[in-house]
């Protein structure tokens, strides 16, 4: 029942965000090519004992949700998606006017991708290796892992969520930024240089700055050689 009553507060949270239209339902059972059109809502289920995938290419849909564990590759098009279950989306281009995961399920976010929003909540994952976005919105027990891309205007994070800064010459503050509640900067291992302002207090105890493998070793050489020194 917990599982159901987030489903339908996700998928209200993300449809309050605009106007409230009257929605035609499209529920898919088996690998589907989504071209064009105009749709609705699209929810995406798997057929036991087999998996769905479904590719989206163009057109626009109100919101498409992926359930069980089901996929969905979103390469273009228009839409706000959500993944629950243990299901996947991956998003590689177009333009989303937001994108979450809840209930164990993932999303993936890179390329040349565009969200208003990415949003996560109920153990659900984000993981973002590229594109732009302008606000995240880490929940619940949701974990968000940053590896690439750029964040426009604000991350905020609440209850036991937990945001994963991966990079080099990492720094965060507590205090200053657009939002004066504090920020994380670095460069991502691409060698872009990022800010990402936090829009609330509680956000900067949840954020983690994870130095990259060559960092790391490079920290390690460094305490090998002034041990050495002082022998």
């Amino acid at each position: 029942m917990r599982m159901i009553i987030s489903k339908i507060l996700a998928v209200v949270i993300f449809l309050s965000m605009g106007p409230a239209p009257a929605y035609a339902v499209w529920d898919i059972y088996g690998d589907t090519d989504i071209h064009d059109g105009n749709y609705g809502l699209i929810n995406i289920y798997d057929t036991p004992p087999n998996s769905t995938t479904v590719n989206m290419y163009g057109g626009s849909a109100d919101f498409v949700s992926t359930f069980n564990s089901s996929t969905l590759n979103f390469y273009g098009g228009n839409a706000e998606v959500g993944a629950f279950d243990t299901s996947v989306i991956n998003i590689t281009g177009g333009t989303l006017n937001g994108a979450g995961a809840w209930g164990n399920a993932t999303v993936y976010f890179s390329s040349d991708a565009y969200s208003k929003s990415l949003g996560g909540g109920n153990f659900g994952t984000i993981d973002m290796l590229g594109g732009t976005v302008e606000d995240i919105h880490a929940g619940g027990n949701s974990v968000f892992n940053l590896y690439e891309g750029e964040v426009t205007e604000s991350l905020n994070a609440w209850d036991l969520a937990t945001v994963n800064v991966f990079g080099y010459n990492l720094y965060k503050t507590d205090s200053g930024g657009d939002y004066n509640c504090g920020y994380a900067s670095g460069f991502w291992n691409d060698d872009t240089q990022f800010v990402i302002h936090f829009s609330t207090p509680e956000t900067y105890p949840l954020v983690n700055l994870v130095p990259e493998p060559a960092s790391i070793v490079l920290l390690a050489l460094g305490g090998l050689i002034i041990k050495g020194r002082r022998r």
